[in-house]
């Protein structure tokens, strides 16, 4: 699907979204190291930050989950400027199906053209089309950038998680 971002990308330059496969992998995980790009708790580092997504985004690219997607935007064919992936997963109150964020990320060089929003937008009509009445994901408190994002998109923090190093 193509769509038109915003902001400053060229405008004979059309964003197209696709399904992400086996052959991004490398793109994939080059885009997915800046998820660890905020200040990172003294408790954890970016390299273990990077395994845990490194596995989810591998499992969808090789094995994917029918209750999951995996969009990747771009511009030119196999040049991934921003991701999303999205499963769905059974609410932990109402016992429901949620479709949870797992993963979001624009390239930096690519931010403020619109490209995390139309994502999300995608991601959001997907989980729609399934029956799926609300989305969810985790972001790290000290993620000022993604908080803004997604509090400017209508997300709201529901609950705090709390860690202490024993």
């Amino acid at each position: 699907m193509d769509r038109r971002p915003t902001g400053s990308a060229p405008a004979e330059r059309r964003l197209r979204l696709r399904p992400g496969g086996p052959d991004d992998e490398a793109a994939v995980l080059r885009l997915a190291t800046r998820l660890s790009d905020f200040p990172v708790p003294s408790w954890r580092t970016a390299e273990e930050i990077s395994r845990g997504d490194d596995q989810v985004l591998r499992e969808q690219l090789w094995a994917p989950r029918t209750d999951g997607l995996l969009l990747i935007a771009e511009y030119d064919p196999q040049a991934p400027v921003g991701m999303i992936l999205v499963t769905t997963r059974i609410d932990y109150f109402r016992q429901d199906q949620i479709a949870h964020v797992e993963v979001l990320v624009v390239d930096s060089a690519h931010e403020r053209q619109g490209i995390a929003g139309m994502l999300m937008a995608a991601a959001e009509e997907w989980a729609r089309a399934r029956g799926v009445e609300r989305m969810g994901l985790t972001v790290w408190e000290a993620n000022q950038r993604a908080r803004r994002f997604y509090d400017r998109n209508g997300y709201r923090a529901e609950t705090i998680h709390y860690l202490k190093e024993l």
